[in-house]
């Protein structure tokens, strides 16, 4: 199987998930109204959202550093005109 597809350590992540939420929680999440446990989804999305965004930020802010320096390095400071 593709280390991409690995279907076992999804399940195993997700049953540790279910198993933590059950401790903590005590499995109140089934006794929750539909629209209650959608409104908590959308809310999931937008930290993921959120994240992504901070990631892409740090990410724009290295590559601009790493082009930087490579500019500078590159540049010996004389014109070719």
């Amino acid at each position: 199987m593709s280390d991409y597809i690995d279907r076992e350590d999804f399940l195993r992540q997700l049953s540790a998930r279910l198993e933590k939420g059950e401790r903590e929680y005590g499995n109140k999440s089934f006794e929750r109204s539909f629209d209650d446990l959608a409104d908590e989804l959308l809310q999931e999305y937008l930290d993921i959202a959120g994240c992504a965004y901070i990631q892409w930020a740090k990410a724009r802010k290295k590559l601009y550093a790493i082009q930087e320096g490579v500019d500078s390095f590159c540049s010996d400071g004389s014109s070719d005109a």
